[in-house]
């Protein structure tokens, strides 16, 4: 077996290579969706960016460079990955839907690279890579993923009722990795506590870069991570939780009554999906 057949790295042959080359070309000739993921993300300004979206940013220039350079000759996956993922990042940043201009220009960006990609997938399989593989290295996403992202929206970013900004959103708490809601060495112990507490951290961001990226092959992957999302809450939080130690009681009920709420909610919206 070659080891695309064993469920290895896809190479890029020349086909595919031609394919994303074009992807990328016809993703630059949208002025607006390129002009606006293309720009550098400047760390001086949103010094909580890396935090909040769990790792370095990703624009078009750079994957345009990357791809220039042949470094993803290697493996499909990274390349179809990285170009998901300049929305993805856009997605988990821009967190408020009640301001949605840059997270529909995400979805817009989303819908046109998707396509793109299955040409990419297309070309793989004329360099002799099996379908199957083909389908591993550039996962399809959900049919149904904007509609999962409205219900994530509705139910957990909103709260079922959403209020006008500046008020933070309902489900603020659960947008983003535990340690982005403290300043670069504070509540260090905190941070420890949490992660020797808690055995799968998972957020909301977490959830839709999943989903921007194709993680998911059914919406049972999003729903056991959404319950595992509140799940973790309810445990830290509650009665036996070790992060009473660090919050106030008053706090922690809120914490984990929000959770039940949320999750109520989200059960709701997912149900509807199915």
């Amino acid at each position: 077996a070659t080891p695309a057949d064993a469920g290895g790295p896809v190479a890029m042959g020349p086909a595919a290579t031609t394919a994303a080359t074009r992807a990328l070309q016809s993703i630059k000739r949208n002025k607006t969706v390129y002009n606006t993921f293309s720009a550098t993300i400047d760390l001086a300004v949103f010094k909580d960016y890396e935090a909040k979206v769990g790792g370095a940013p990703l624009d078009l220039k750079q994957l345009e460079n990357r791809h220039r350079r042949g470094l993803y000759k290697n493996d499909l996956r990274a390349w179809v990955r990285d170009a998901r993922r300049v929305a993805g990042n856009c997605l988990r940043y821009a967190d408020d839907p009640r301001v949605p201009q840059l997270r529909d220009e995400a979805k817009k960006y989303l819908k046109m690279v998707d396509k793109q990609i299955d040409e990419v997938r297309r070309g793989a399989v004329l360099d002799g890579v099996p379908p199957a593989a083909a389908d591993r290295a550039a996962p399809r996403l959900l049919k149904n993923w904007e509609k999962v992202l409205v219900a994530l929206e509705d139910a957990v970013y909103a709260g079922g009722a959403p209020t006008p900004p500046p008020a933070p959103p309902a489900g603020a708490i659960f947008l983003h990795p535990y340690a982005s809601y403290f300043l670069p060495g504070a509540a260090d112990a905190n941070i420890a506590d949490y992660e020797q507490a808690i055995d799968e951290p998972v957020c909301v961001g977490d959830v839709v870069a999943r989903l921007a990226e194709g993680a998911y092959a059914s919406l049972d992957g999003v729903k056991k991570d959404v319950d595992l999302m509140f799940a973790n809450a309810i445990k830290y939080y509650g009665p036996a939780g070790s992060g009473r130690r660090f919050n106030d009681a008053p706090s922690c009920d809120d914490y984990t009554a929000t959770a039940r709420r949320l999750a109520g909610l989200w059960n709701k919206r997912a149900g509807a999906l199915s």
